[in-house]
């Protein structure tokens, strides 16, 4: 296989992997964002795959501005340098001043935006040490014998080398 080629199969299998991803992806979020807002973990032999889910949080679009605030509320808890003494305090203080916003009871500090959260993230799909082997060495053989399979012969491909099950043929 010529180089050119190999370049080709990593492209296409880049493509390959994020058009898949896409497709998960879709299916996890219409989950969460269904009726009964399920949050996606699906699992299969060598993999997992769970879903992230935002949570409610105020974010600091300003630190100057946020941080001058928080010195005027709470004088002893910023430093000259204007920083927050405490990193752990100000992300219980965040955490507090998102939840006053979001119910009315206080306006967003200068510098801040809340966002809401509860919403679908991201998908996060994570196969195990073997399987990674296992997939990788399939993959080198069906380059090497300069087939690219399809993805129901490849995956039989990849449970007979995690059998321990000697295979010279890409296809499965």
């Amino acid at each position: 296989m010529s180089r050119a080629d190999l370049m080709r199969v990593q492209v296409m299998g880049v493509a390959l992997a994020a058009a898949a991803r896409d497709l998960l992806e879709g299916e996890a979020r219409e989950e969460w964002e269904g009726p009964n807002r399920t949050r996606v973990t699906w699992s299969s032999p060598g993999f997992v795959a769970a879903a992230s889910i935002t949570n409610r949080t105020l974010e600091v679009i300003d630190d100057q501005e946020f941080l001058a605030w928080v010195s005027e509320q709470h004088p002893g808890e910023v430093i000259i340098v204007r920083r927050a003494r405490n990193t752990e305090w100000l992300k219980q203080l965040r955490d507090q001043l998102a939840a006053d916003v979001a119910a009315g009871r206080e306006d967003a500090p200068p510098g801040t935006k809340l966002y809401d959260g509860d919403e679908f993230k991201a998908l996060a799909i994570t196969p195990d040490r073997e399987l990674k082997r296992a997939m990788f060495e399939a993959a080198r053989m069906a380059i090497m014998h300069g087939v690219w399979p399809d993805a129901p012969s490849m995956w039989n491909a990849v449970q007979a080398l995690m059998k321990g099950e000697e295979t010279t043929d890409p296809t499965g």
